[in-house]
């Protein structure tokens, strides 16, 4: 795999074995209680939501309690 270089830093070469597998991406999807309830189990206060129109996506800040 070659990664050209960028603002990050220098081209990157990575050799993968045979069969090796790439993980690329986690996704959770959370209703804004239940991020809450994760939030405040962790030890963090959500403090704001911020949706867009359709309350399809969100962004949640949170400070630590």
């Amino acid at each position: 795999v070659h990664i050209p270089a960028n603002s990050a830093g220098p081209a990157l070469i990575v050799t993968l074995a045979a069969g090796e597998t790439i993980h690329t991406e986690n996704s959770y999807k959370f209703t804004p209680d239940t991020l809450s309830a994760l939030l405040t189990d962790s030890g963090f206060t959500p403090t704001q939501l911020l949706t867009d129109p359709a309350r399809l996506f969100a962004v949640t800040l949170a400070t630590v309690a």
